[in-house]
């Protein structure tokens, strides 16, 4: 059975995510961080599989939009009943790497704390005590399969404690398939630190850690995120990472009759 996380409904999304992927996979145009599958836009007829997707799961979601686009896809969707956000991307290549680095060599982990790194052996227990952090945060950790890097290539690493308690988190997955224009970039985010951590730039080491590993583990030094316009901090967090605003969105798209909007 597939390991789900997040809300009862956010679970629910993620189990029919996974039937979907298992069917869908090898398609060229779906893209998936582990969360929920998504488009690769196109052209505008990516629309109707959007739609679908959008249909089966509850909410689904359109990669790099031009923002001269966005309307256009948008509309459709609306007049279908379906409501829709954009969050702007944002992309970082090699030099995200020198920036991580620079990070990590110049950052002390406080006492008792240690880096850890996902794996096919990490407990269910820790998996489910990340994901109650990140929903916490307002964040979704990823299917398993994906955090575990069995899906396709990732690296998750978390922060513990001296009790080995989950304190801060981030991930990174190659968001695309072979043969797609984006198949050596990562999609870096699933940020989140546990209130009594926060402001301590435990984030900033995590989320370095994470991106160092996906180069040494996967050779990957393209990556990107998304932004909303809500997350002026996590703006921040990336600018320090060496990632910049693009001129394309991502279209987080909701069923309405289905669940509630998630990214």
């Amino acid at each position: 059975m597939a390991e789900v996380f997040g809300t009862p409904e956010q679970r629910e999304m993620q189990r029919r995510a996974h039937a979907l992927w298992t069917l869908l996979k090898t398609n060229r145009r779906i893209m998936c961080h582990g969360r929920l599958l998504s488009v690769s836009f196109e052209t505008p007829d990516c629309v109707d599989l959007v739609m679908s997707l959008a249909q089966l799961q509850g909410s689904a979601g359109f990669e790099s939009v031009p923002d001269d686009a966005v309307k256009l896809v948008q509309k459709p969707l609306h007049d279908a009943g379906f409501q829709t956000e954009a969050a702007v991307e944002w992309l970082a290549g090699s030099s995200a790497i020198r920036f991580a680095e620079k990070i990590i060599n110049s950052f002390s982990l406080p006492d008792g704390v240690t880096l850890q790194k996902v794996d096919t052996n990490t407990p269910s227990v820790t998996l489910e005590a990340m994901s109650d952090m990140a929903t916490h945060c307002g964040e979704w950790l990823a299917m398993g399969d994906f955090v575990r890097g069995h899906a396709r290539p990732s690296a998750f690493h978390y922060l513990a404690d001296a009790q080995a308690k989950p304190i801060a988190m981030a991930g990174c997955v190659v968001h695309a398939g072979r043969l797609h224009h984006r198949e050596e970039e990562g999609w870096w985010g699933m940020v989140a630190v546990d209130d009594k951590w926060k402001r301590k730039g435990l984030t900033h080491y995590v989320g370095a850690q994470v991106l160092r590993s996906m180069r040494v583990d996967h050779g990957i030094e393209k990556f990107s995120t998304v932004v909303r316009e809500s997350q002026a901090g996590f703006a921040s967090l990336i600018a320090d990472l060496g990632f910049n605003p693009t001129r394309n969105s991502s279209i987080y798209v909701q069923n309405p009759s289905a669940f509630a909007m998630v990214g």
